[in-house]
């Protein structure tokens, strides 16, 4: 008995777990001290959630955007923080931010790591909104623009990365809209910053920019719509041949030649024809009448029965 004890304590006694002195423990071990020389070797510690650059454009205010904690979490200090960032510039008021735009814009800021996140727009007040139905309101839209990419590759990565967001893409302004709805949807406005809104066919818009890449000119070509005129050469300009010249040799020749003055090019003149009127029949004196006219000539009413 004493020996069996003795031997359960010698372990301890070194500084080592029950489990490390069994086969199955000692693999652990080795394996866990693997990993952490690994870890050690390479001179930094590994960030599975690191923090996304925002900044906003209004306010001049960055933030350290780090959305989960070390385990995954969501992060709700960080949240706080993300709904005073997004406040409306105008009257200081704020909302709290939707869960699932918080997720996107991290998921975004993580695509282009290393690249700042300029945020234009987030949450917006009832009396400066232009929409009464817009998504800013509430909490559920943000612009942003990210520094490096073109708004047209961040309107084309959302659209194809994400479902059931809102893109709304201006050509003429600074940034990509971004909301979280119940359906997916698209739209193009045309107008500048400040400017009513100028939306158009989505569908049309980009079947244009497509047939824009695919130019060499760098232009949109249109075909005519049906066949292409045709070039009338007016007669008068039309110059006759040159007359040939005629060698000493040929002096008998051409004193007997005759010379034929050239056509006449001009466009003929067509009279326009005599139209003559048929002449008038009288009046029958018995009525309405069948009018035959008799291979002698001559109008006469037939013969009264």
């Amino acid at each position: 008995m004493r020996m069996l004890l003795l031997i359960t304590a010698l372990p301890l006694c070194w500084g080592a777990s029950p489990a490390a002195a069994t086969p199955r423990g000692k693999k652990a071990a080795a394996a866990q001290a693997k990993h952490a020389g690994n870890r050690a070797s390479k001179g930094h510690r590994i960030d599975r959630y690191p923090a996304v650059n925002l900044v906003h454009i209004k306010t001049k205010e960055r933030f350290a955007f780090r959305l989960y904690d070390k385990r995954g979490r969501a992060n709700r200090p960080v949240l706080r923080r993300l709904r005073h960032f997004m406040r409306c510039r105008r009257t200081g008021r704020s909302r709290p931010i939707a869960w699932r735009l918080a997720r996107t814009l991290y998921s975004v800021g993580r695509k282009y790591a290393g690249r700042t996140v300029y945020v234009y727009s987030g949450v917006r007040h009832r009396r400066v909104a232009r929409l009464r139905g817009s998504r800013h309101i509430v909490g559920h839209a943000v612009d942003i623009h990210v520094a490096g990419v073109s708004n047209r590759a961040l309107r084309d990565y959302l659209r194809r990365s994400y479902r059931a967001i809102g893109v709304g893409y201006y050509p003429n302004s600074y940034f990509v809209h971004l909301d979280v709805r119940d359906r997916s949807a698209f739209w193009v406005d045309l107008s500048g910053p400040g400017r009513p809104s100028r939306y158009v066919s989505a569908l049309a818009y980009l079947t244009r920019e497509r047939a824009h890449r695919r130019s060499p000119a760098g232009e949109v070509k249109l075909q005519p719509v049906g066949p292409a005129p045709t070039q009338t050469v007016a007669l008068s300009k039309v110059v006759a041949p040159p007359p040939i010249a005629v060698t000493p040799q040929h002096e008998s020749a051409a004193a007997t030649t005759t010379v034929v003055p050239a056509p006449d090019l001009a466009e003929p003149v067509v009279a326009a024809p005599q139209l003559t009127k048929a002449p008038l029949v009288p009046p029958s004196p018995l009525g309405t009448v069948d009018r035959v006219r008799p291979a002698g000539g001559g109008w006469h009413p037939p013969a009264a029965q």
